[in-house]
C-alpha cells in the first residue's frame, strides 16, 4: 500500500457526542491523500463503537483501542500511539471534539512547504458555548514571545513533518503536553502558523482544558518558568513572577510591579507583527485595570506605556 501524504491522528477519550463530526470533517477534506487514525484512550461512552464503525466503512480510517489508565492527565499517550501507527510523510493532530475546515490539510501543507517549516499551526475559531477567533502568531520569534503567556500553536490544529514529530513525541509526564512540546522545540525547529482559520474549536463543559484545569495550569506554570529563562537567562525571578501573574490574569500588587510589567511588555512587543503588539497591549490594559497600586500612579503609567507597546519597532 502506498503511504499517504498525511496521517491525521485523533486521540479520543469519552468523546462520543462529538467524535463522529470530527471524523467527518477530516473525511470531507479537499486534500484527499491522507489516512485517519483514531486512538481511543479507554472510553466507556460509545466512542470505541463510533471509531470502529468508521474503520469498517472507510478504508482511509484506522483505529486503536487502549485500556483506560486512570493516571492519564492528557492525550499524550494516545497521540504517541498514533505517531507510531502513522505512515504519512506528515502528521496532523486533531482533537476529537473539534471540526476541521474543509481545506485545512491543503492550506497547512502549502504553508509548511512555502515557508520551510517543520511544524505548522493555524488560526482557530471557537464555537459552542463561546465564539470568536483565537489568534496565533505567524512567525517563529513572535511564537517564542507568545509562549511566555500561552501556547503558540493550537494543538488540535498542528501539522508537522512526521520524522520531526516522531523524534520529539509528546511528554506523557505533563498535563499540558502541547505546551511542553512547543517550549521544548521552539529553539530547535522551525515553527509557524498560517493566517487562515483551519479549525473550529468546540467550547463545552467536558473539554479537557476545563475538566483538568488545575493539573494543566500547574504544568503550564512550571514549563513557562523554563521557557522564560531559556529566552532571557539574565532575567530575575521577580520578572518571571510578574509575567506569570499577567499570564494567569492575577492582580499585580503595586505600582513598582506594574512598572516591571511595562518594561517587559514593551520588550516583548518589539517585533514587526502588529497583532502581537495588540495582544501585548491588551495584557497591559488588563494589568493596569487589575493592579492594586494607587490609582493615580497606575493612571500616570497607562497611556504612555500603551503607546510604546503599540508603536512600530
Amino acid at each position: 500500500m502506498t503511504a499517504p501524504a498525511v496521517s491525521v491522528v485523533i486521540p479520543a477519550l469519552n468523546a462520543a457526542p462529538y467524535l463522529g463530526e470530527a471524523i467527518e470533517s477530516i473525511l470531507a477534506q479537499s486534500f484527499a491523500d491522507f489516512e485517519l487514525i483514531v486512538v481511543d484512550d479507554g472510553s466507556d461512552d460509545g466512542s470505541q463503537e463510533i471509531a470502529a464503525r468508521y474503520r469498517s466503512g472507510d478504508a482511509r480510517v484506522r483505529a486503536a483501542f487502549l485500556e483506560r489508565d486512570l493516571r492519564t492527565r492528557s492525550g499524550a499517550r494516545a497521540s504517541n500511539i498514533g505517531l507510531d501507527m502513522a505512515r504519512g510523510a506528515h502528521i496532523a493532530r486533531m482533537d476529537a471534539d473539534d471540526v476541521a475546515m474543509p481545506d485545512r490539510l491543503a492550506v497547512q501543507l502549502a504553508w509548511l512547504h512555502a515557508h520551510g517549516l517543520d511544524i505548522c499551526g493555524g488560526q482557530t475559531r471557537r464555537f459552542g458555548e463561546q465564539d470568536g477567533e483565537i489568534w496565533y502568531p505567524q512567525d517563529q520569534a513572535a511564537i517564542a514571545f507568545e509562549l511566555v503567556f500561552r501556547s503558540g500553536l493550537a494543538n488540535g490544529a498542528m501539522l508537522a513533518r512526521a520524522d520531526v514529530l516522531r523524534a520529539a513525541r509528546f511528554s506523557e509526564a505533563e498535563a499540558y503536553e502541547e505546551y511542553e512540546l512547543q517550549t521544548r522545540l521552539i529553539s530547535r525547529l522551525r515553527l509557524g502558523n498560517c493566517p487562515q482559520v483551519v479549525l473550529g474549536l468546540r467550547v463545552h463543559p467536558r473539554q479537557t482544558t476545563r475538566v483538568l484545569a488545575g493539573f494543566k495550569e500547574e504544568s503550564r506554570q512550571r514549563l513557562r518558568f523554563g521557557h522564560f529563562f531559556r529566552l532571557f537567562p539574565q532575567a530575575r525571578l521577580e520578572d518571571f513572577r510578574c509575567l506569570n501573574a499577567i499570564a494567569r490574569r492575577a492582580a499585580l500588587s503595586d505600582a513598582a510591579e506594574l512598572r516591571r510589567a511595562a518594561d517587559w511588555l514593551v520588550r516583548l512587543s518589539r517585533l514587526p507583527d502588529p497583532k502581537l503588539r495588540q495582544r501585548m497591549a491588551r495584557r497591559w490594559i488588563e494589568a493596569c485595570d487589575g493592579c492594586r497600586g494607587p490609582a493615580a500612579q497606575v493612571a500616570a503609567l497607562r497611556e504612555g506605556v500603551l503607546a510604546r507597546i503599540l508603536a512600530e519597532p
